[in-house]
């Protein structure tokens, strides 16, 4: 739900939308012992473009130990997905900024018109 959220804001330009599904979903991953649904991946792959916030996100969570248990849905992956989640995992730990600790919501958000964020 809360990917399909952030898709629809992302069809319809509403960078606050998506910014609240993105803090939702790690806040909920965090809560749920770093797990979450993985077979939102294949959909979230679908129904985004390369580099998106939301696959950064998905990514991140996988290879930061979200989801120990996802490796029986890897076959439904498509290829970018495997790749993007390849390359995660050569990434030095805090360079993926988890590090054995709580994601930064604010390294996914999707700048708003006017936003300076750096």
């Amino acid at each position: 739900m809360l990917s399909q959220l952030w898709v629809f804001g992302d069809a319809r330009a509403v960078p606050l939308l998506q910014n609240e599904a993105i803090a939702e979903l790690v806040l909920i991953a965090s809560k749920h012992e770093r797990s979450f649904p993985v077979d939102i991946v294949p959909y979230i792959y679908e129904n985004t473009r390369l580099g998106s916030p939301l696959r950064r996100v998905i990514i991140d969570l996988v290879a930061g130990g979200f989801g120990r248990k996802v490796y029986n849905f890897f076959g439904n992956w498509d290829k970018e997905a495997l790749i993007d989640l390849g390359k995660a995992n050569w990434k030095d730990r805090k360079e993926r900024g988890i590090a054995g600790r709580e994601l930064q919501t604010n390294n996914y958000c999707v700048e708003e018109i006017g936003d300076k964020r750096q």
